[in-house]
């Protein structure tokens, strides 16, 4: 049972088919469907988010039948970060749009035809165009070219995946598309090429440069009444203290209200995923020197203040260049993706907020478990360079890491942790 007929099921089995007389039997049949239908077009959210999983991933899910505060989504970072790759979306879409042609064919010609163009034929069938869009432009996989068929012929595609099923061709003929998909690909290469630095970025960073010398200030304060205290006694010592927890306190406040500006412009999408965990971890160690870069690309320009910031500054050169190789492939791929996102969401075609997968409102046991047995290249890699200690050959890597998914290529600092073993 594809996905939508699972949920179609399940709707209608807490409903309930209730009771007619033989001579309401028609009508309360139509009235029953048109409800379950109504209701499975409301949830569509918790479909959405199926798609997006690997098999092993089954139980992950919370149902919501519904998007709200208290089920946070970022189909953009499930699509990064859970290797969804095309060839299996489509197989996915593909199940979807049969199994909606199946729920949508009743007996009467007429109810079937106004059932292949309502409110849920409509909205199922945008949400797989818009999705299929998504996975397209974050992976760059589409070997067979099936994604791009869909994304910019949607009706033709329809109709081939009928023939395949042995369905109806024309089923689906009178849904409208929303959106006007033929040139996202070329749309989006366009955006890459001319992208500039967003002027939120630097106003982000200026802020927490003030942010910055407004705490270095309050710190000589807390330093010098410090030294107060210690050298006082009495009531001296006591107003010394005094002022001391008021200090921290203030600190401790507008630390934790910075870590929330921060958070706030990471969920619009105003700073990129590597300046709100930089910045965050900074704050929570009280760091207020340097803010970070933007990207982690633009960091790798300065080497050696990067092996320094990854506590790996003792190692041989040929090792440094090795983790410095590999952490650029990575930056250069995260900030795409990051422009990527970008574009999409000026597109209109993702949800407004970003969210970590961590943040997100899953059974992480099991959507931990099914990412870890998901991929084995994560593995292959981990034992190469835990075999010759990083003396990666950098011109065999080649094209190989490029293609590779951001969980799939290591962070400087799992290298880091690789190497001390």
């Amino acid at each position: 049972m594809g996905a939508l007929k699972d949920l179609y099921q399940t709707i209608s089995e807490e409903l309930g088919k209730g009771e007619a007389s033989h001579s309401e039997a028609a009508f309360t049949e139509k009235l029953r469907r048109d409800t379950v239908r109504h209701h499975v077009s409301k949830a569509l959210f918790d479909l959405e988010r199926t798609l997006l999983l690997n098999p092993q991933q089954k139980g992950a899910l919370f149902p919501t039948r519904d998007e709200d505060a208290k089920a946070p989504f970022d189909e953009l970072e499930l699509i990064v970060k859970n290797n969804v790759f095309v060839k299996n979306h489509i197989l996915n879409v593909k199940e979807c749009i049969l199994d909606l042609d199946e729920i949508s064919t009743v007996d009467d010609p007429q109810e079937t035809a106004e059932l292949h163009r309502d409110e849920l034929s409509c909205k199922v069938l945008n949400m797989l165009h818009v999705q299929t869009a998504q996975v397209l432009l974050l992976t760059d996989k589409d070997e067979n070219g099936q994604a791009s068929w869909f994304v910019k012929q949607p009706q033709a595609f329809l109709q081939g995946v009928l023939i395949g099923g042995d369905r109806k061709q024309d089923a689906f003929e009178d849904v409208h598309f929303d959106k006007d998909l033929s040139t996202v690909d070329l749309d989006c290469k366009e955006y890459l090429r001319k992208s500039r630095p967003n002027p939120k970025w630097n106003a982000v960073r200026e802020e927490d440069e003030k942010f910055n010398k407004d705490a270095l200030k309050l710190l000589r304060d807390l330093r010098r009444l410090q030294t107060e205290a210690n050298i006082s006694d009495g009531e001296k010592r006591e107003e010394a203290e005094r002022k001391i927890a008021q200090a921290e306190m203030v600190l401790a406040k507008a630390t934790q209200a910075r870590v929330g500006a921060i958070r706030d412009a990471f969920r619009t999408g105003d700073i990129s995923e590597y300046y709100y965990k930089q910045r965050v971890d900074q704050l929570e160690r009280r760091e207020y020197t340097d803010v970070p870069e933007m990207f982690e690309v633009d960091a790798l320009r300065n080497r050696e203040q990067y092996l320094k910031n990854h506590d790996l500054q003792d190692l041989s050169k040929s090792e440094a260049d090795a983790i410095c190789a590999l952490a650029l492939t990575r930056a250069k791929k995260e900030k795409e993706i990051y422009l990527k996102k970008e574009f999409l969401t000026k597109r209109g075609l993702t949800h407004s907020e970003r969210y970590l997968i961590s943040e997100m409102a899953l059974n992480k046991d099991a959507f931990y478990r099914g990412l870890s047995e998901g991929g084995g290249l994560c593995d292959e890699m981990t034992e190469e360079i835990d075999g010759c200690r990083i003396s990666v050959d950098l011109d065999e890597i080649g094209e190989d890491y490029i293609g590779m998914t951001m969980r799939q290529v290591p962070t400087a600092e799992e290298l880091a942790r690789r190497l001390k073993k």
